[in-house]
């Protein structure tokens, strides 16, 4: 996993190929201790979405989801504030791979 540590989440680079179910992460970061996953990102038919797990009380082992799809205009302030962060805190690597993410979908 490439990416770089802001507090207790590692923010990673945009993945490149969708997982098996056709989605594709464009934002994604991860705290390991509790566990919490926050991922923007495209679908197979071109609609974007906000995916968040957490736990569902502090402490308890089970753990919530929530699914949304999102708006194009939402998508693109996410990366615009993803961005910034990461230029913030040393991470211009993944903020060029979001640039040219933000390119791809301005186009659409």
């Amino acid at each position: 996993m490439k990416g770089i540590f802001i507090g207790n989440f590692c923010h990673c680079m945009p993945a490149k190929m969708p997982d098996n179910e056709g989605k594709r992460a464009i934002v994604n970061y991860y705290c390991f201790g509790p566990i919490e996953v926050v991922i923007y990102g495209v679908t197979s038919t071109n609609e974007y979405y906000f995916d968040y797990t957490y736990p569902e009380l502090w402490g308890d082992a089970e753990l919530e989801h929530e699914y949304n799809i999102i708006t194009k205009e939402e998508m693109l302030k996410v990366i615009d504030g993803e961005i910034e962060l990461c230029e913030r805190n040393g991470g211009t690597n993944i903020a060029e791979a979001l640039r040219s993410e933000k390119k791809l979908i301005e186009k659409f």
